[in-house]
């Protein structure tokens, strides 16, 4: 949500172009999301990776 570089809007936009896409905002984050909230992305990365597995 803080993202100097990226408008959240571009982020929506691709969210609606990409079936099937999720989108997760940070508040505290900006563009870099692994420095800025490692824990949640982690987390989140680690639910995708598992998610794909029980495909």
């Amino acid at each position: 949500m803080e993202d100097e570089w990226q408008a959240v809007a571009y982020a929506r936009r691709l969210q609606r172009d990409i079936r099937g896409a999720t989108l997760h905002l940070y508040e505290e984050a900006g563009h870099f999301l692994m420095e800025d909230a490692p824990l949640p992305v982690a987390a989140q990365v680690i639910d995708f990776v598992n998610d794909i597995g029980r495909m």
